[in-house]
This record gives C-alpha cells, sequence and structure tokens, in this order.
C-alpha cells in the first residue's frame, strides 16, 4: 500500500476504538503465575493515569498477597467489579478452565475477556500504540551472515549467489547495533529469530545470544536460532539456550541432502541431552516457493501486484534499518548490485517522520511507492501451488 497520511494511516480506523477503550479503567489478569507476572511487567511501560492493574487466581493461598506491588484479590471480589477488561494468563487445561469458569457467569469471550495471546492481535497491537504508545511487533530476524554450510539452488536468501557487492557477515558489533537500534523504538517483539545462512558460523553467537538474554529477552516472546544443523553446537551456546529459552528451528534438508541426515539426528540429540528446546521445519513434507529471483524482470504495476498478494512476514533489522522483506534485501545485495537498496524504513530517531506509528504502518504494508524494486524480480509467497518445489536441493 502507497502512503497517503503517513503516520495517520490508522487514526480513522483508531478513532471509535480509542474512545471506547475509556470505558475499560482497570485491567484484571487473571491468573497470578509467570505469565501474569510478565504480562504486569509489560503493560507497567504504561502510565496512563486512568488504567489500574490487580490481579486475581483461583489459588487461595494467594489471596490478599501482593506481587510486585499489585493485589490477587479473590473470585468473589472480581465478580464484583466494572469496567474490567480481563486477560487470561495460562495455557491449556488452566485456560480452557478459567474461560469456562467466566463464561458460567455470564461473561463473554472478546467482549469481557480475552487471552494473553490476544494481546498480539492486529486489533490489540493497534489499541496498544494509540493509547498507550507501546508498540508490539509480530516477527523479526536478524541475519548474521550469508555464508552456509548448503548451496541450496533456490534459496530465498540467494546465499550461493552472493556478488562482491554483497556484505556477507555482521560483525558482532554490527549485529548489537542493529538489536540495540531495533529495541530502541520497539516495546515488544513475538518472535525474534537468529539466522543466516547459518548462524553457527558465527564465532561470536555465545556472546550475542548472552547479550539478547541479558537485555532483551522479557521483551520477546518467542526467541529461536535458525540453522540448517550440519555443525554441531558448543556447550557453552545449549547452556545459554536452555537458560534464556532459546529454541532451536532446525530446518531440515536431510530428505533432499541425504548425506546430512546423520548429522541431523546427532544435532538433535545433542539438543535432547541438554534439554534445549527444538522445532523442525522442513523435515514433514513442507515445500518451498522458487521465488524466480534470477528469472524474472518486470515493471511497477507487476510489483505492486504481487507486494499486494505477498503477505511476506519476514521482517529484518540490519544496522539502523528495518527491512519490509529479508529475502528482497538479500536479493538487492546478492543478485541485482544493490538496485532498491533504499527499500527499508531508518531506526534512526533523529529523523523527524520516524515515530513509532509509522513503524507499524511500514510493517503492515504501507510505503512510499506501494511496493519494493525486488518484487519486480520476484514471483511472492503466494505464487501459487505450481511453484512449489522441494526444499534444500543443491547445486
Amino acid at each position: 500500500m502507497k502512503w497517503k497520511n503517513k503516520g495517520h494511516e490508522y487514526d480513522m480506523k483508531m478513532a471509535d476504538l480509542c474512545a471506547a477503550s475509556k470505558a475499560n479503567t482497570k485491567i484484571c489478569i487473571f491468573g497470578a503465575g509467570h505469565r501474569g507476572q510478565a504480562l504486569l511487567r509489560s503493560l507497567r511501560k504504561y502510565s496512563n493515569s486512568h488504567l489500574s492493574i490487580c490481579f486475581v487466581d483461583n489459588c487461595r493461598s494467594l489471596w490478599g498477597i501482593y506481587i510486585d506491588g499489585v493485589e490477587v484479590i479473590s473470585i468473589d471480589q472480581y465478580l464484583k467489579m466494572t469496567n474490567c477488561l480481563t486477560v487470561i494468563c495460562a495455557t491449556g487445561d488452566a485456560r480452557l478452565e478459567i474461560s469456562e469458569q467466566l463464561e458460567t457467569k455470564g461473561y463473554h469471550y472478546k467482549q469481557d475477556f480475552i487471552f494473553d495471546v490476544d494481546l498480539l492481535n492486529d486489533r490489540m497491537h493497534l489499541f496498544l500504540l494509540y493509547e498507550y504508545d507501546y508498540l508490539i511487533d509480530k516477527y523479526v530476524q536478524i541475519s548474521l551472515t550469508e555464508k552456509c554450510t548448503l548451496m541450496c539452488r533456490k534459496c530465498a536468501h540467494s546465499c550461493p549467489y552472493i556478488t562482491k557487492g554483497g556484505r556477507l557477515s555482521l560483525t558482532f558489533e554490527e549485529a548489537i547495533k542493529s538489536i540495540d537500534c531495533y529495541f530502541k523504538l520497539v516495546d515488544y517483539v513475538e518472535y525474534f529469530d537468529i539466522l543466516g545462512g547459518e548462524p553457527l558460523l558465527c564465532d561470536y553467537l555465545v556472546d550475542l545470544v548472552d547479550y539478547i538474554v541479558e537485555k532483551y529477552r522479557e521483551r520477546i516472546g518467542f526467541c529461536t536460532i535458525t540453522t540448517n544443523a550440519t555443525l554441531m553446537p558448543g556447550e557453552e551456546l545449549l547452556k545459554k539456550c536452555k537458560m534464556g529459552n532459546i529454541v532451536f528451528s532446525i530446518s531440515d534438508y536431510s530428505e533432499s541432502v541425504p548425506k546430512i541426515k546423520e548429522r541431523v539426528q546427532a544435532f538433535i540429540k545433542m539438543l535432547m541431552d541438554y534439554g534445549v528446546s527444538y522445532k523442525l521445519v522442513y523435515g514433514n513434507g513442507e515445500k518451498w516457493v522458487d521465488l524466480g529471483l534470477r528469472e524474472i524482470d518486470l515493471d511497477s504495476t507487476y510489483a505492486t501486484n504481487v507486494f499486494s498478494k505477498c503477505n511476506s512476514v519476514c521482517r529484518e533489522i540490519r544496522d539502523d534499518k528495518y527491512y519490509y522483506c529479508i529475502m528482497a534485501r538479500c536479493a538487492s545485495e546478492n543478485l541485482y548490485n544493490g538496485d532498491g537498496e533504499e527499500d527499508y524504513l531508518s531506526l534512526n530517531l533523529k529523523d523527524e517522520v520516524m515515530n513509532k506509528r509509522v513503524f507499524y504502518e511500514y510493517t503492515n504494508g504501507y510505503n512510499d511507492k506501494g511496493y519494493l524494486e525486488m518484487c519486480k524480480h520476484c514471483r511472492g509467497l503466494n505464487a501459487g501451488k505450481e511453484y512449489l518445489i522441494e526444499p534444500g536441493e543443491q547445486i
């Protein structure tokens, strides 16, 4: 979408919601455990005078105590409250039991209560941004290196095709700068991914994980390291990841590259031995999309259409820049000698037009042209079934 009123694209949409929110003067966190306390820490970023917060919990032993200065009240006290938005902070069966408990009392989901994960939906994002100047981003990546241990023919990051104009890797200082610039503006991100190329090729990965855990972990929901599992992680990295609840996202290409199968299995065993969480991607029949990045060269009309249909969520931070599409940035540097290199949002807070609302608009698809230059060379992630391919085929 092309900007028409930069920094104010959502003003009209939010007018009714913001006005209605004035009626809810209290937020009640149902569940005083770790999830509820994490939400409290986030809500404390708000400096709104008409907002008050309390806990409610089914555990009688917690009634009347204070957690971080906030009282835990009983169910009976809670049921007498008015003008209250209730956020259920629980998982699994406990979450279901609480919602059923409230529904039997005449409360309705999304009208009287929501789940903490609902804070991550678009409507709530807007509410938090406009009411409290609190910016939640959904998903961001930082690519530490374009170097990789594999040579995938249709690599979405174009790693096998790096030209002399491309920057192979970030230094530790550049990675730190990228992360710091991002969190000066963004208050919370639901999903933070460290990737490459192959990030385990970076000799500073342990120090970077340590930095993220110490400084920003409470402002990150799900934190992952994406790897093809062809290099074994060191003991220190595994301990840091376990301590910081960082998950390894394993891109399992062993079906296309049989010779790595034993290494992938050994990698998973090592994670299990150290109690480090992991998830498998592309190991259960998932496909890649052939983006056509070295085959297509069309015009701005085509690019606008691709951009509007692509729905890429792959945002990237790099230096003091925020890229809408990491694949576009990689293609620009690695395939097209910098064509489209201006397709980013500056995170420089000294820029007079830069603020949280501009960021929100950009990450939701607004920009100056209505497309990215690399869209002229790309089919987009929704290209169609005929462009689905087996992942990891080697050159």
